[in-house]
């Protein structure tokens, strides 16, 4: 009996362990698959404050929202989905750009200059946006595409390049059609395109 009493033991801590195993495995692969998270977005009819932003000249202005609905286009230099979502935001100027003031946002002002004479990007474009207006406006996920009424409330807030239903639904509002993204380059094709269900790159924190 104490034999048989043994061997039961072991099986139990043997079972114990595979399933402590197993949950941990689980767990694991749900922390290392879990998308990066950025700031929670403004949800539509939220108020914001003008913008306060440096041109690529230097020039310190500030961004009024009175004259026109404003469509703020969010990017980095260093942020692939940005790159490859610039066919659609080029053909969203051509096609709206008289009914809507385009303007970009970068939140990283290095490479910035060449960046945009690289990719011939039409509306002017400002950068060093402050640590408190980035945490107002909750800017962190690029590319992100607010569109802001004349009031100064927000009316769309979109994270990520135009895909899938995002795309679809950016048509819709705008009534376009886009072209899609610009391919990726040959080494990142080689080695996948990487997940499409989210599409956005997190910029770090500027320096406080």
């Amino acid at each position: 009996m104490g034999v048989q009493g043994t061997k039961s033991d072991v099986t139990f801590l043997l079972v114990l362990l595979a399933v402590s195993l197993g949950v941990n495995v689980y767990l694991a692969r749900r922390v290392f698959s879990r998308p990066p998270q950025g700031p929670p977005p403004l949800a539509k009819g939220a108020t914001v404050s003008p913008l306060i932003a440096t041109r690529l000249d230097g020039d310190r202005q500030t961004l009024s929202y009175a004259e026109k609905k404003t469509v703020l286009y969010v990017f980095t230099p260093s942020c692939p989905w940005c790159k490859r979502n610039v066919p659609n935001i080029k053909h969203l100027v051509e096609a709206k750009g008289a009914e809507y003031r385009f303007v970009g946002i970068s939140l990283e002002a290095e490479g910035l200059a060449s960046y945009v004479t690289e990719h011939h990007l039409p509306f002017a474009v400002y950068t060093n946006v402050s640590p408190e207006q980035r945490e107002a406006y909750r800017l962190g996920g690029v590319p992100q595409t607010l569109v802001i009424s004349e009031r100064g409330t927000v009316m769309q807030n979109w994270f990520g390049a135009y895909v899938n239903a995002q795309q679809s639904e950016i048509e819709r509002f705008f009534d376009v059609r886009l072209p899609g993204l610009a391919e990726p380059p040959a080494h990142a094709a080689a080695v996948g395109n990487g997940d499409i269900t989210d599409t956005r790159t997190f910029a770090p924190p500027p320096p406080s």
